[in-house]
């Protein structure tokens, strides 16, 4: 079997290229989706015959999709999306934010978003601000935030050291040396608990 075939894309496609492309893919891929779908035709002489006398046709459907994918890009475009999710006081997620509920919430904000447009190779565990790409097409991309926290309060404070990274930087340092301060005072009282507890024995010992 060959390891690629030969196809004319009849529409575009965001991984592919613009309508009319001759490219190369797997056997499956082409026999199995692309062209039950509609989106391409083997590239023989008589495909190739039939795109070119539908050119016009299939050129102008395809500028007319690709139009509206980048209006909705634009829309989309900066867009915040919380997601409330609970997580232990580290902010580790108990469970994780997967691609199909960032899809799930975009719905529900009125945003028509596949799983397969959403650029995420991984989960989201920890609560956090996350941007992400979403790409409907070859010319039409967005990025968004997704915010993952327990509460409406920790959304509002995320996205603000998020879009303040100075406070954020402060407060970290700030946080730091609180800790280095305490961890100098348990020394402290352990230093004077080891010195009374000398004293006192060498009391006895007299």
């Amino acid at each position: 079997m060959a390891a690629s075939i030969k196809i004319i894309l009849t529409e575009d496609i965001r991984t592919l290229g613009r309508v009319g492309s001759l490219v190369d893919v797997k056997p499956g891929y082409a026999r199995n989706y692309l062209i039950p779908q509609g989106l391409a035709m083997r590239a023989n002489n008589r495909n190739l015959a039939l795109y070119e006398e539908k050119r016009a046709e299939l050129e102008q459907k395809s500028a007319e999709r690709r139009q509206k994918a980048v209006e909705v890009a634009q829309k989309l475009d900066g867009k915040v999306f919380i997601i409330y999710e609970n997580a232990s006081d580290k902010g580790r997620l108990y469970g994780s934010v997967t691609v199909s509920m960032i899809s799930a919430q975009m719905r529900q904000d009125g945003f028509e978003v596949h799983n397969d447009e959403i650029g995420m190779n991984t989960q989201i565990k920890t609560l956090g601000v996350y941007e992400i790409g979403i790409q409907f097409h070859t010319e039409a991309r967005a990025t968004v935030k997704i915010n993952v926290a327990r509460s409406e309060k920790e959304a509002e404070e995320q996205m603000f050291l998020f879009n303040n990274p100075g406070e954020a930087a402060k407060r970290l340092e700030s946080e730091l040396e609180r800790k280095i301060r305490a961890k100098s005072a348990r020394d402290s009282d352990y230093d004077l608990e080891e010195a009374e507890t000398e004293n006192t024995t060498d009391k006895n010992e007299a």
